[in-house]
């Protein structure tokens, strides 16, 4: 199954769900990883959006495991998981900031430009 290929990888960490030294961490990942591909990051009110664009498209497991390496949120995780195997292309690596009533998810604010 590798009908799903992106040059995209997002990214949403949550500052409640790691710790102090996996924020350390993944800033040393970022600082590596964006010096490399474009990369855009966000600072929300719960923590950060990363966008990376990849020099090349990527298959669907290589994206999940470039997220879970930089602490992507377990549960959205589980979820596009479980889209893909339902073939739920369409909200797969997706980083919501608008809740369907149109209320604010988060309010993104641009902090790092690569």
């Amino acid at each position: 199954m590798n009908d799903y290929i992106s040059n995209l990888v997002t990214v949403d960490v949550d500052n409640d769900k790691i710790t102090s030294f996996e924020r350390l961490v993944l800033h040393l990942r970022l600082r590596q990883i964006c010096t490399r591909y474009k990369c855009v990051v966000h600072e929300t009110e719960n923590g950060l959006h990363v966008y990376i664009w990849l020099d090349r498209k990527i298959p669907f497991w290589n994206q999940i495991s470039m997220r879970a390496y930089l602490y992507d949120d377990p549960d959205r995780l589980e979820f596009d998981i479980i889209r893909y195997y339902r073939k739920l292309y369409t909200y797969l690596n997706t980083l919501f900031i608008v809740k369907k009533d149109g209320s604010y998810v988060s309010k993104e604010k641009k902090v790092f430009l690569s």
